[in-house]
């Protein structure tokens, strides 16, 4: 009897220390273990690269074909800047005014080296400004999880085990400044003293240095640590140092920001012309021109592209403009009166853009610019005069 008492003991006690174990808080080695994730699928993110036209601003993937010369915005707006667009039509020689964006954009190649893939699919789902200095931005598509991973498995990306810092972040600080990191990159949060936060003022190669605020969660110390000894062509431990400062130096939150304040409307006359040369033209019409001007495409926004439907938005001309835009279903709807807001459609995507900047809510309306910055409050306070009287030519 006593040993049957003795062996229940036994199994109860090991059972309390099973139980016990499993209630700990993980190791540090667990903690660094990524999750388990599903790993993605290389041939269906190769599907979804083309569906997205992933080239038309990034260029080929390693090792895949260049897009087509028409699907090529990025290849077509710097040969028209530097003089080399072939063939070369009269008109050309004023659209070279008239390009300032899509100029520098980031490349694709090697992605699989430098980038974890938990954030990649974060980023394809909730974009954020991740390079402060170039006034364009990652577009919001309509990108779930499961095709984010997928793009992930075609990039080569996998998510890498946790490392450690090797680094004193003390020393790095100061390695960090006299080697002027901050002279390209912006470090959010951080501790900068002395350093202007001039935004678009850089020469062009400095444009496309991300915000170090993003390290953290963008790349693995070793990873950086690697890419700093390919880029200086030399192993130094004062890189190590570096990593070990932007991984850990103390960041501040930043302040909220606001929607800039909503102009009254204008009490001159506002017609047409003007609001099209200043801005449908200026900045909507690449994206929202006529199909027959440009070989059949009249851009993302209105026969469609990165992965949207068309909806048919032509801002080439007073009367495209008042024939308004698809709904799902195929269904034309006016942009210039009030939609189910109550806001024209017209003025609603503005208004969305500068929320999506601000705050960064988000909804199923892009707001537009789509990837650039959002219009003055000058601007959309044209905008709205013109649709207030009535929108006329």
């Amino acid at each position: 009897m006593k040993a049957s008492w003795w062996l229940f003991g036994l199994l109860a006690l090991t059972a309390l220390l099973v139980l016990r174990k499993l209630s700990l808080p993980p190791s540090t080695a667990q903690r660094e273990r990524p999750l388990a994730t599903p790993r993605g699928n290389a041939e269906r993110g190769a599907a979804l690269f083309a569906r997205y036209e992933c080239a038309r601003c990034h260029g080929p993937s390693d090792g895949a074909t260049a897009p087509e010369p028409s699907r090529d915005c990025a290849g077509c707006h710097r040969s028209i800047h530097d003089g080399t667009f072939r063939p070369w039509p009269a008109a050309a020689h004023g659209w070279q005014d008239r390009i300032h964006h899509f100029l520098q954009v980031p490349s694709l190649h090697e992605l699989n080296q430098r980038l974890r893939r938990d954030w990649f699919v974060n980023y394809l789902q909730r974009p954020v400004d991740l390079r402060p200095y170039l006034q364009e931005t990652m577009p919001r598509l309509a990108i779930d999880a499961e095709q984010a991973l997928d793009l992930a498995a075609y990039l080569g990306l996998d998510e890498a085990p946790g490392a450690t810092l090797h680094g004193n972040p003390v020393p790095g600080r100061e390695a960090f400044f006299s080697q002027r990191c901050h002279d390209c990159h912006a470090f959010s949060g951080a501790e900068m003293p002395g350093v202007e936060r001039d935004l678009f003022e850089r020469p062009a190669s400095r444009k496309l240095a991300p915000d170090l605020a993003f390290t953290r969660q963008r790349w693995q110390p070793d990873a950086l640590e690697r890419w700093l000894t390919r880029a200086n062509h030399v192993h130094s431990a004062a890189h190590r140092d570096v990593v070990a400062y932007i991984f850990s130096a103390p960041l501040t939150s930043p302040a909220p920001r606001s929607a800039p304040r909503r102009l009254t409307i204008l009490e001159r006359e506002v017609r047409f012309a003007e609001v099209s040369a200043r801005i449908f033209r200026k900045t909507c019409w690449h994206c929202h021109s006529n199909p027959e001007y440009a070989i059949g495409d009249g851009g993302p926004g209105n026969t469609g592209g990165f992965g949207f439907a068309g909806k048919g938005v032509d801002l080439s001309d007073h009367p495209a403009v008042l024939s308004g835009y698809l709904d799902a279903n195929g269904e034309r709807h006016s942009l210039i009166t009030g939609g189910p807001s109550g806001v024209p459609r017209l003025l609603e995507v503005l208004l969305t853009r500068q929320i999506e900047e601000t705050s960064g809510a988000s909804s199923a309306l892009r707001g537009m610019p789509l990837a650039l910055p959002a219009l003055a409050p000058e601007d959309i306070q044209l905008v709205e005069t013109w649709l207030a009287q009535g929108a006329p030519d």
